[in-house]
C-alpha cells in the first residue's frame, strides 16, 4: 500500500466508504443492484469508478498530492449535479449532434490559435499534455453543453433563431391540396326528399339523428386586423383556450364581436 503514490489512493478508497457508509449504510453497498454505486438520481447511478476517474482528474487539475476532506464534498457534489443534468435533459429529450458538439468544441479558448481560430494542432496538443483521447474530450463537452442548456432552458426559455422562424412560417404558411364536395345543391332538395332519404338509410348514419352546426370565419380580416400579426394569433389562442374552458359559441361570438 505505501507504494501507492503519497497515499491519493487510501485517500479516494477510505473518503468513498465513509461517504457511503455515512449516506446509506452497509446494507445499501452490498445490495444486490447497487454494487459499487455511492449515489443514484433516479435512474442515474454514481458508480465508484466515476469517483475514481473525477478524483484524478481534480488532482491533476489542482495540482494536489492528496484530497482533503473538502475535496470529496466537490468532487461528489459535481458528480451528482452531473447526473441531475443528464436525467434533466432526457425529460426534455435534449440531444446533442455531432455537429453542435463540435461547434462547441471549436469556440473552446484552449483550442483557439493566435488569431482567435480554431486550430487542431492546439487540440492534438491540449490531448497530449494532458493525457487525454479524444473519446474522454468530447464526453465531458457534451456534458457541459447538456447543463449549458439546461440552465439556459431552466432561466431564459428557448431563444428563437432564423430556423425556428422558417420553421413557424412554413407550418403556418404552408398549402395544401385538399377534395370538397360541393353541397350547395342541397338548396335545390326539398326538406321532404331529405327526410325520405335519411330514414331509408339511417343505418349509414352513425347517430341516427340530423344536427345542426354554426361556424364562425376567424380570419385576421374578420377580426378586425389588417394583417397577420402577434396580437391575431394571441387572439386565436385566446379563442382556443375559451373553447378547452367550455364557454359557449354564443359567448365567444359575443367576446370577439
Amino acid at each position: 500500500m505505501k507504494s501507492l503514490t503519497k497515499k491519493i489512493f487510501i485517500t479516494i478508497i477510505t473518503g468513498i466508504i465513509i461517504i457511503v457508509l455515512g449516506a446509506w449504510g452497509m446494507g445499501d453497498l452490498f445490495s444486490s443492484g447497487n454494487k459499487n454505486v455511492i449515489a443514484e438520481i433516479g435512474n442515474k447511478k454514481v458508480y465508484i469508478k466515476d469517483y475514481l476517474n473525477y478524483a484524478r482528474l481534480y488532482l491533476r487539475k489542482k495540482k494536489y498530492n492528496q484530497l482533503l476532506k473538502r475535496d470529496h464534498d466537490i468532487i461528489l457534489n459535481s458528480l451528482i449535479s452531473e447526473k441531475i443534468y443528464e436525467k434533466f435533459a432526457e425529460d426534455l429529450k435534449i440531444k446533442i449532434n455531432d455537429k453542435s458538439l463540435a461547434f462547441f468544441i471549436k469556440n473552446d479558448k484552449n483550442f483557439k490559435d493566435e488569431n482567435g481560430e480554431f486550430s487542431r494542432v492546439e487540440y492534438e496538443k491540449y490531448l497530449l499534455l494532458n493525457n487525454l483521447n479524444p473519446k474522454t474530450v468530447e464526453d465531458f463537452y457534451k456534458r457541459e453543453l447538456i447543463k449549458k442548456i439546461s440552465i439556459e432552458v431552466f432561466i431564459n426559455g428557448i431563444n428563437d433563431t432564423k430556423y425556428h422562424k422558417s420553421k413557424l412560417k412554413n407550418d403556418f404558411l404552408k398549402q395544401v391540396k385538399i377534395k370538397y364536395y360541393n353541397l350547395n345543391i342541397l338548396n335545390k332538395v326539398s326538406e321532404e326528399t331529405i327526410n325520405k332519404y335519411f330514414n331509408k338509410n339511417q343505418d349509414k348514419f352513425t347517430l341516427g339523428e340530423m344536427r345542426s352546426g354554426r361556424y364562425a370565419n376567424l380570419s385576421y380580416t374578420n377580426l378586425g386586423y389588417k394583417e397577420e400579426n402577434d396580437v391575431y394569433y394571441q387572439t386565436i389562442n385566446n379563442i382556443e383556450n375559451d373553447l378547452i374552458n367550455n364557454v359557449t359559441f354564443n359567448d365567444i361570438i359575443k367576446n370577439i364581436n
